[in-house]
């Protein structure tokens, strides 16, 4: 009886698991057909282009369900990570010190208050993506007033 129901979960968990990945599969498939998150989300990730005026993003992952751009100021290193699984597409915002850069200026991060921020959002995959860019703008906007 013990290992029946042993055998019944590891089942369940090893047909979720199966489940899943062939959903990720799909997923991809789907996405390379339209050249993958960054053209799908083109019109989203222009609204950051102008992000740091002074940098432009740097692509750190390009692959057709997984988009990451990057920018490292002379302070903070930010990172904006864009992933679509079913029909979310789920966007993370990370902002962190540039220890390196701030150890070569000289300043002891020791000292510093711990910066490690993330904000993260879930839209349907069909979402306005101008609305999209609105909200989470403002939501960083508003993260970085109150460091």
């Amino acid at each position: 009886m013990v290992y029946t129901i042993i055998l019944a979960i590891l089942g369940i968990i090893i047909l979720s698991v199966i489940l899943f990945r062939v959903q990720v599969y799909k997923k991809d498939n789907e996405l390379k057909k339209v050249g993958g998150i960054k053209e799908k989300y083109k019109e989203f990730i222009s609204h950051f282009d102008d992000y740091d005026l002074n940098n432009k993003p740097t692509i750190l992952t390009d692959r057709p369900n997984n988009y990451e751009i990057g920018w490292a100021g002379p302070t903070t290193i930010t990172r904006l990570w864009i992933h679509e699984v079913y029909e979310k597409v789920c966007i993370q915002y990370e902002i962190q010190h540039n220890l390196r850069n701030l150890k070569r200026s000289g300043i002891n991060v020791h000292n510093l208050p711990q910066l490690n921020k993330k904000l993260t959002w879930k839209f349907n995959s069909k979402s306005n993506q101008r609305e999209m860019a609105i909200i989470i703008c403002q939501d960083i906007n508003q993260l970085i007033d109150l460091m």
